[in-house]
């Protein structure tokens, strides 16, 4: 059983056997090369496998047969994902009266939330739906626009994704200051 990382790596398998084997990968499986330049004498079989840039974990089986002598022996190839956090929209503006915004994350990785303005907060008062987070804006009682942002982080630190948010400080149904 071989364990590989998101990022690919080649493996190699030693086969001792006194018969003549053959190596059988799926047919359906194209992230999985055996790397006939690296072959030895000594029955060493080298696999490259390729990087998982999907969301989803991936597994496969390779077999070694003998069917002269009906004999197979076989190893699976466990792959990881691609960890992410998938922000919908990296941008929201939001009018000088304040609401609320409603951010898309899609992830495959816990994640904290740091937001750098007090202004902004996370609404823990509602239950996220569909991987949706809400976020309340304050009203901007300023006639200046201003900026934050929000960062969804994985919890490894290993991930990042930011949303910034603008607001309006002009409100053109009220005179100007």
């Amino acid at each position: 059983k071989f364990d590989i990382n998101a990022n690919g790596e080649t493996i190699a398998v030693e086969v001792t056997s006194n018969v003549a084997v053959t190596v059988e990968i799926p047919t359906n499986v194209d992230w999985v090369k055996m790397n006939n330049s690296r072959a030895s004498a000594t029955k060493t079989y080298y696999f490259d496998v390729s990087p998982n840039n999907d969301y989803t974990p991936r597994s496969t089986t390779i077999k070694f047969t003998s069917n002269a002598n009906n004999l197979s022996k076989s190893i699976s190839i466990n792959q990881v994902q691609k960890d992410a956090i998938v922000i919908a929209s990296d941008n929201y503006t939001v009018a000088k009266q304040g609401g609320e915004i409603n951010i898309e994350v899609g992830h495959n990785v816990d994640f904290d939330v740091e937001i750098s303005e007090s202004w902004i907060t996370k609404n823990s008062t509602r239950a996220f739906e569909n991987e949706t987070l809400t976020f309340n804006i304050a009203a901007n009682d300023s006639d200046d626009e201003r900026e934050g942002t929000i960062k969804f982080i994985s919890k490894d630190k290993a991930i990042t994704q930011t949303v910034k948010v603008s607001q309006s400080g002009y409100d053109p149904t009220k005179p100007r200051k």
